[in-house]
Parts: C-alpha cells; structure tokens; sequence
C-alpha cells in the first residue's frame, strides 16, 4: 500500500480533514510561540554568542536550520512581547499564526494589542496588512466600536481585497539610492547598489584599484589578461607622474623577466647598468 493510500485511508472526509488542519495549525502556531520565547532569553543573556554568533537570529538559524530572516522574524517578535502580551501569548497559544502576528508587531502601538487581535484572528494576513494600513494609529487608530461594528471592517477588507480599486497611474518620482551588503544565508558576502551612473563609476573605479591590489599581494586572483591591463594602468601612472625612467626600467624589467618570477626596481637597474649602453649613459 503506498503513501498516499494511507492518507486517504487516514480521514474519512472533509470533516476529518478540518479537524486535522485546525490541530496542526494550532500545534505549529504553539511551536512559534516557543521560538519567540527562546528569543525572548537569547536577547537578556550573553551565554550563547559565540564564534559566528554575534545576534540571536543567528543563533535561531544555527539551531533551528533556517535562514537568518526566518530567525529575524522571531527576534522581532520577543522585542515587542511585553509591549503586545495578548497578541503573543495567542501565537503561544495556538490562536495566531506568526504571519499573521507580524504586521501587528510592525505596525500596532502597545495600546493598541486588544482590539487589534480580536480582528486578526478572524482576518487573513492580506487582511490583517489591509486594515492595519488604514488606519492612522498615531492620529485616530482604530474606529470605536460605538462607531463601526468589527463585522464592517472586516467585510470591507475583505471586499478590498476580492476587488482592488482602480488607481491613477503613478506619477514619476525620484528612486532613491538603495545599498546593501553583508552575509548571506549561505554564508556567502554579497554586495547590492542601485545609484546613479556617476556615483556607480566612482564605485567602479574603486572596486577596480581594489582588485589591482589584490593581484599584487596575491598575484592568482585575476587573469593574465587583467595582470596586462593592470601592468599597463601602472605604467602610465608612472608616465604621467615625470619619473619616465623608472618607467623606462620596468618596461625593460618586464620585458626580460618571466611574468611569474616578476621584478624588482634594483634588479631591473642592473640588467639596464650591463646592457648594450654605456656605464653612465642613457637609453635614447
């Protein structure tokens, strides 16, 4: 008999698969509520930190085999456990889903937890997101009850979420400059920019005298290619700079020596001193 046999044999119909999901939901949601309480620990001790560990998302991701932001969301979460009790303790009891918890824990005040939470749990997340932005917490916050019942504001989240109204097209504006750069999940530094052009040479130019210094100090990082394109820069910096001689040497240097031995400045001096030139004298 396979898997999937024993699954179906497993709930005789829809009835049992509700009820099946409702306990999952409810023991996975209880779980979460267990992570944020260890996140809660990890940010009043020191005890973990370590080599590699310097945040308590890292040692979430360690421990628990998920990525950074994933463990990120948890350290959120236990930032804000005393400010949002009711809304925490409904994920540590199974009421509420950690997706469904983190626009309040982004967005809602701490006065603002009990009224909140009775609409989250009968909301969606794109729900929860929709009414959340509507609201202006720091001017009004939510409608009073004497005003709006919570079943009209969560017909109209729903409504707005079935049937998006019509918006004029955006007006261009400026897009700002976005930088990032840091460890990845993967263990990997990575570098993201979005500048302007001008600003982007610059950072070219930089990264480009970087790599130059790089082949330098290690001499395998880059192409043979490269190592033509970087020998060439430096000699027309030198060129440019009046010490036409000592540019003069390393060209002769580069010429007699075998790129991967290389040459130094006195080395080059004395094969130029007993070449075809008189002692003294000077290359035409």
């Amino acid at each position: 008999m396979s898997a999937r046999d024993d699954a179906k044999e497993g709930f005789g119909g829809l009835a049992d698969v509700r009820a099946a999901v409702n306990e999952i939901a409810g023991f996975r949601n209880a779980l979460d509520g267990r992570i944020v309480d260890v996140a809660v620990w990890l940010l009043t001790h020191d005890e973990w930190r370590g080599t590699g560990l310097h945040k308590p998302e890292q040692f979430l991701a360690f421990r628990f085999g998920i990525g950074v932001a994933a463990g990120r969301r948890y350290v959120d979460v236990a930032r804000r456990a005393d400010e949002l009790p009711a809304s925490v303790d409904a994920l540590r009891s199974g009421e509420l889903s950690l997706d469904q918890l983190m626009p309040i824990v982004r967005r809602v005040p701490a006065w603002a937890d009990d009224q909140v939470l009775s609409l989250s749990k009968r909301l969606t997340v794109g729900q929860i997101n929709a009414v959340i932005n509507k609201y202006n917490f720091e001017r009004s916050g939510l409608p009073d009850d004497s005003i709006i019942s919570e079943d009209l504001i969560i017909s109209d989240a729903e409504r707005n979420e079935t049937q998006p109204t019509e918006t004029p097209s955006p007006r261009p504006v400026e897009v700002p400059d976005r930088c990032w750069m840091g460890v990845g999940d993967d263990g990997r530094w990575r570098l993201r920019l979005e500048t302007t052009p001008e600003v982007g040479l610059t950072i070219q130019n930089a990264v480009d005298e970087a790599r130059d210094r790089i082949f330098r100090d290690t001499a395998n990082f880059v192409s043979e290619a490269e190592h033509r394109r970087a020998r060439d820069r430096s000699s027309r910096r030198a060129t440019a700079g009046g010490d036409r001689r000592a540019h003069h040497l390393r060209r002769h240097a580069h010429a007699g020596v075998p790129p991967q031995r290389g040459a130094d400045l006195g080395r080059a001096y004395s094969a130029h001193r007993s070449g075809p030139y008189p002692q003294g004298g000077a290359a035409a």
